[in-house]
């Protein structure tokens, strides 16, 4: 049964809702935790749920893809977000720890992301496959999240923090109430259609798919700073905050009506001679809406973009959302962090994370396990576990012999689960964990040695 057009647009508009307000709360919910507890570290408690938000969406979509039901993932993400608060809300009444960043802080971070990022690859998933790739409903669903962000942080407080999880939670209970449900598992394994997967030059066939698929993320690294550079030079008031939320929320929504009207090209080289023209025209003016004008018209590709991914990734739509919205972090990182931070962060975070994912890929190579659904899964849960490990690591938060045994066997424990719904072995997924983890660990410990050796 095909989903008419009416049904399809009342099911992206739960969505689209659910979307301003799982941002909203999210920075709502983060900025009222700074506000209670002053000693909370800024850097790495929005670090903590940027990275988990944004950075495990490509994880949470492959994974997406890979699920027959897909409300498990809104499920996920409601209880998710539901403990954050929970967990704000203990924390408040108890009052806030002093003398360093508050261990709760990074759990309500950490609580908060992962909600995020489940909840945004399962929407992009299905409004992409219930729109058969229609940009103007890819638009529309990932406007209201610009606009949730500046709402959550100009009027953050209690009421709309409760406001926006009551809401959310009805959009949760409409979404899988039992006539939707049935609509859902009609549609869920339906994928687009072939005429609309067949595009001039980015046939998912293609062997230059993924040079495409990589110019595409470039462009979105590129979109993400753009846009930081059109408001960087803005006073930010609880005013301007709003309008460029606004104009972003705009241009988003905007983007794939033009491209419908205009066909895509022409619809993308008026977005780009836009940006350009606004990019230039300070130059020779003195006129205050040129940023506006530049935001607007930059915000305008995002559906554009989601459009060409899924093109080229048809029947993983959820990676694709994932990895356009992992994209736009390097420029979010540039922004906040000095030079000096992110090259400590590369030294601190990604480098013991590469060199951990490698370690255990060998060590299951040489366990002869060659499926790729296990090789992938230890890459995700190495992200998961590794980055905030090493966050507790950095924040001295683990500093004794005694507590990283501690957290290594916890690890240990959670990876032979996550192996578990793999490869469906107790034995087998329990020796995969603790073999990885004990090697990665003694492997590391090893350089330590060494570097302290030659260098001391």
């Amino acid at each position: 049964m095909e989903p008419t057009k009416n049904s399809v647009w009342s099911i992206v508009a739960i969505p689209t809702l659910q979307h301003f307000l799982v941002d909203a709360l999210c920075v709502c919910c983060l900025y009222m935790l700074l506000a209670a507890d002053p000693f909370t570290n800024l850097l790495i408690t929005f670090i903590m749920y940027n990275v988990l938000a944004f950075l495990t969406q490509p994880l949470t979509g492959w994974l997406t893809d890979r699920i027959a039901h897909k409300h498990w993932l809104l499920l996920a993400s409601m209880l998710l977000l539901t403990l954050a608060v929970a967990l704000f809300i203990f924390l408040s009444l108890q009052g806030g720890e002093t003398g360093g960043p508050t261990v709760g802080a990074v759990f309500v971070a950490l609580l908060l992301g992962m909600g995020n990022s489940f909840f945004h690859v399962w929407g992009g998933q299905q409004v992409a496959v219930l729109t058969q790739n229609d940009m103007r409903a890819m638009g529309v669903y990932v406007s209201t999240g610009a606009f949730g962000l500046a709402v959550g942080a100009v009027f953050a407080s209690w009421w709309l923090l409760l406001a926006l999880l009551v809401g959310y939670l009805a959009c949760f209970a409409v979404v899988l109430h039992p006539s939707s449900v049935g609509r859902h598992a009609k549609w869920e394994t339906h994928t687009m259609e072939p005429e609309n997967t067949k595009g001039k030059g980015l046939q998912s066939h293609s062997p230059y798919r993924w040079f495409f698929l990589l110019l595409i993320l470039a462009f979105v690294a590129f979109r993400s700073k753009a846009g930081i550079t059109f408001s960087a030079g803005l006073e930010q008031t609880q005013q301007m905050v709003l309008m460029l939320g606004f104009v972003a929320m705009a241009g988003k929504a905007f983007g794939g009506f033009l491209c419908r009207w205009t066909g895509l090209w022409r619809g993308v080289a008026a977005m780009l001679i836009v940006t350009a023209t606004a990019y230039i025209l300070p130059l020779f003016s003195s006129l205050d809406l040129s940023p506006f004008l530049g935001l607007f018209a930059i915000n305008c590709t995002m559906p554009v973009t989601l459009y060409l991914a899924n093109k080229l990734l048809p029947g993983h739509e959820g990676l694709s959302f994932g990895l356009l919205a992992a994209a736009l972090m390097p420029a979010y990182l540039l922004k906040i962090l000095p030079h000096q931070v992110v090259a400590e962060v590369s030294v601190s975070f990604l480098l013991p994370l590469v060199a951990t994912i490698v370690i255990e890929w060998l060590v299951l190579w040489a366990l002869y396990e060659r499926r790729r659904s296990v090789i992938l899964s230890s890459v995700a849960i190495n992200v998961l576990t590794n980055v905030p490990l090493n966050l507790l690591i950095q924040a001295s938060w683990l500093d004794g012999l005694t507590q990283l045994v501690v957290a290594e066997g916890v690890i240990v424990l959670v990876e032979a689960l996550w192996y578990f719904c793999f490869v469906r072995n107790k034995r087998q997924s329990f020796a995969y964990s603790a073999l990885c983890n004990a090697i990665s660990f003694l492997v590391g410990l090893l350089f330590q040695f060494l570097y302290v050796y030659f260098y001391y």
